[in-house]
C-alpha cells in the first residue's frame, strides 16, 4: 500500500457538469478538521502557562495537527502520512477520555478528572472526523474518483455546517476561559446575578442593566488595575483552630497573598453606596497545582489597613469561581452557572474557609474569576483592595481533595429573598449528585440573621449550625461580624440521591426583601462513609440574638 494514490490527481477542482471529486473533498475536509483541532489546542495552551508539561503537550499537539492538515492537502498524500494522522488523532482522543474519566496520574496537576467542556468536545469531534476520513482514504476504492454533482448553491450550507463544527472549539473557549488584555474590570451582562445584585426598591440599586460590572462614562469604579498581584512567601506556619483547641487539629502550609484592585469608590452621594457587581476575569491565584487548606478574605486600603464600616467601607460580598469547572448546584445554562464552580465566598463578616488536616481544595492551572460588590458609605472617595490570604500545600503532598457544594436559599438567582417581621426561617434543598463526607462548612446571613443549619433531610442528620456574631468588634458598628464554622474529617455524610437541606433563621424588627442564606459545604467524595471520626462536642452557642435592625438592614 506504500505510495498508493489515495486521492484525485489534481487539487480540489470541478467542472460545471460533474462537480467535485469525492477524494478531493475528503482530503480538504480532513485538512480543515486537523488544522482547526490544532488551533483549539494552541488556544488551550494559553491557559496552562504555569504548568510546563501540560503547556508542552498542547503546543506540540497543536503544531503536529496543523502540520498534518497542511500536508494532507497534497494531491497524492502517502498512506503512511494518513495512517500517522489517524493514529495521532486516536491517541489524542484517548488522552482526552482518560483525563475526563479518571485524570492522568503520571502528570502532576492533571491527576484529577476534569469536566467535559465545549472546547474539548469540539476538538474531539474534529479529531474523529480526521480518523474516519484518513482511514477512508487509506482504504481507497473507485468511489474516491466519483464526482459529487454540486454547484455553488450547495457550498453555502456545506460551509455553514463546517463552521458549526469548528466554531465551538475556537470561539467558545474565550468565553469559558476568559483572558484579560490590559485591564481586569470587564464583565458580561449575562452574569449580573452571579453574586447577589440587589433588586428594585432602593435608590441606587441596579435593575439588571449592564452597569452591574462594566463601568461606563463617568463611572470610576469599573475598570481596575493591579487586579491580582500575588505576593507569596515560602514561610510555613501553623494555624490555630478558631474553635476550642481540642476541636480541630492544626494544619500547616505555605503562606501566599493576592491583592485585587484598586477599586476606586466615589463618595456615597455620588454613587459609592450603590449596589452592583464588579466582575474580574482571569485574576491572579495564590498558587497553582496546589491544595488550599485555609483562605482568609479581607477589604483593605492602599496602606494595608482594614477597610470596614467604621470608615464607611463595606465588602458586601466577594465570590471566587472557576469557569473551567461546572458548579454542582447550578446548571451551566443559567447566568450564575455559566460562571463555573463557586468555591469560596465571603461577606463583610470575612468568614474564613478552613479544612481539616489532610484535606485540601485542589487548584490547577485554569483561570479564576472574582465577583465583588464593594460599597463606600462615607463622604470621601476611597481606593480599596480585596485581598485573599491562604495557606496551601503543593500537589505532591497528595491531600484528599474536597468538592465545594454551594447551598443557597435563592440558588441560581441573585441569592436574595424576602422575610417578614419577627422570627422566620426558610428551607432550600438539593438532591445530591455525589457521595461522600462533609468536612467543612460555614454560613452567610445578613443583619438580623441568627444562624444557618445544614442537614441531610433524607436521614434527618443535622451537620452544622453556623451562628452569626454581633457586638464584639467596634469596626463593624453593630453589624454582623462573624459566622461560626464546622471543621472535622466527618461532620456528616451524604449519598447520591439524598437531599441536603439549608435552613436560614432570622429575627427582624421589620420585613426585609433582600436577605440571604448561604452555606458552602466542602465534601470529600468517597465511598468510605464509615471513615472519619465523630467531632468533639462544641461549647459554642447554638444561636445569638441579633441587635435591633438599623438603617443598614441589607447587611454584609
Amino acid at each position: 500500500m506504500s505510495g498508493f494514490p489515495v486521492a484525485g490527481r489534481t487539487p480540489l477542482t470541478r467542472d460545471t457538469a460533474t462537480g467535485f471529486e469525492v477524494g478531493s473533498v475528503l482530503r480538504y475536509g480532513i485538512a480543515i478538521a486537523s488544522i482547526a483541532a490544532g488551533v483549539v489546542h494552541l488556544l488551550a495552551a494559553s491557559a496552562h502557562t504555569e504548568h510546563a508539561p501540560i503547556l508542552g503537550f498542547f503546543v506540540g499537539a497543536g503544531i503536529a495537527q496543523i502540520l498534518f492538515g497542511t500536508a494532507v492537502i497534497s494531491p497524492r498524500p502517502h498512506s503512511l502520512l494518513l495512517r500517522s494522522g489517524a493514529l495521532m488523532s486516536v491517541g489524542l482522543i484517548g488522552v482526552w477520555a482518560a483525563s475526563r474519566i479518571s485524570g492522568l496520574p503520571f502528570v502532576e496537576g492533571a491527576d484529577h478528572a476534569e469536566p467535559i467542556g465545549v472546547k474539548d468536545t469540539a476538538a474531539v469531534a474534529l479529531e474523529l472526523l480526521v480518523v474516519i476520513g484518513a482511514l477512508a482514504l487509506v482504504a481507497g476504492g473507485r468511489w474516491l474518483s466519483m464526482r459529487l454533482r454540486m454547484t455553488e448553491r450547495h457550498l453555502a450550507p456545506l460551509a455553514a455546517a463546517t463552521a458549526l463544527i469548528i466554531a465551538p472549539g475556537i470561539v467558545v473557549p474565550a468565553h469559558h476561559h476568559p483572558h484579560v488584555h490590559g485591564e481586569t474590570g470587564h464583565s458580561h451582562s449575562e452574569v449580573l446575578a452571579a453574586a447577589h445584585v440587589h433588586g428594585e426598591g432602593a435608590a441606587g440599586h441596579e435593575h439588571g442593566s449592564a452597569l452591574a460590572g462594566h463601568a461606563h462614562a463617568g463611572d470610576v469604579t469599573g475598570h481596575t488595575h493591579d487586579a491580582g498581584h500575588a505576593h507569596s512567601a515560602t514561610e510555613t506556619t501553623e494555624v490555630a483552630a478558631a474553635q476550642p483547641a481540642a476541636a480541630t487539629p492544626a494544619v500547616t502550609g505555605i503562606k501566599a497573598s493576592v491583592r485585587y484592585g484598586p477599586f476606586l469608590m466615589p463618595p456615597a452621594d455620588a454613587g459609592g453606596d450603590a449596589h452592583y457587581n464588579r466582575i474580574l476575569t482571569n485574576v491572579a491565584k495564590p498558587c497553582s497545582n496546589c491544595y488550599i487548606v485555609k483562605a482568609t478574605p479581607n477589604l483593605v486600603y492602599a496602606d494595608g489597613s482594614d477597610a470596614n464600616l467604621d470608615t464607611g467601607a463595606m465588602l458586601h460580598h466577594a465570590v471566587w469561581t472557576r469557569p473551567s469547572r461546572p458548579d454542582y448546584t447550578c446548571d451551566r445554562n443559567s447566568a450564575i452557572g455559566s460562571q463555573g464552580e463557586r468555591f469560596f465566598a465571603s461577606g463583610n463578616e470575612r468568614t474564613v474557609m478552613r479544612l481539616p488536616a489532610g484535606f485540601g481544595y485542589f487548584v490547577g492551572t485554569d483561570s479564576w474569576t472574582l465577583i465583588a460588590e464593594i460599597m463606600n458609605h462615607s463622604d470621601q472617595a476611597r481606593a480599596m483592595y480585596v485581598t485573599l490570604d491562604v495557606l496551601y500545600r503543593p500537589a505532591s503532598d497528595k491531600l484528599r481533595k474536597v468538592t465545594p457544594v454551594w447551598m443557597d436559599i435563592d440558588n441560581c438567582g441573585d441569592s436574595q429573598y424576602s422575610i417578614p417581621a419577627g422570627r422566620s426561617n426558610q428551607l432550600w434543598t438539593w438532591e445530591s449528585t455525589i457521595t461522600g463526607r462533609v468536612v467543612s462548612t460555614a454560613g452567610h446571613v445578613h443583619n438580623s440573621g441568627i444562624k444557618t443549619v445544614l442537614t441531610n433531610e433524607t436521614t434527618h442528620q443535622e451537620m452544622c449550625t453556623s451562628v452569626a456574631g454581633y457586638g464584639k468588634k467596634a469596626e463593624y458598628m453593630g453589624s454582623i461580624e462573624s459566622m461560626s464554622d464546622c471543621v472535622w474529617d466527618k461532620i456528616g455524610i451524604v449519598r447520591e440521591g439524598e437531599k441536603l437541606g439549608l435552613r436560614a433563621f432570622y429575627d427582624s424588627a421589620k420585613a426585609q426583601y433582600d436577605v440571604m442564606g448561604i452555606n458552602i459545604a466542602f465534601v470529600y467524595e468517597t465511598s468510605d462513609l464509615a471513615g472519619g471520626t465523630t467531632p468533639p462536642r462544641s461549647d459554642a452557642p447554638r444561636e445569638q440574638s441579633p441587635p435591633p435592625s438599623g438603617g443598614h438592614d441589607h447587611g454584609p
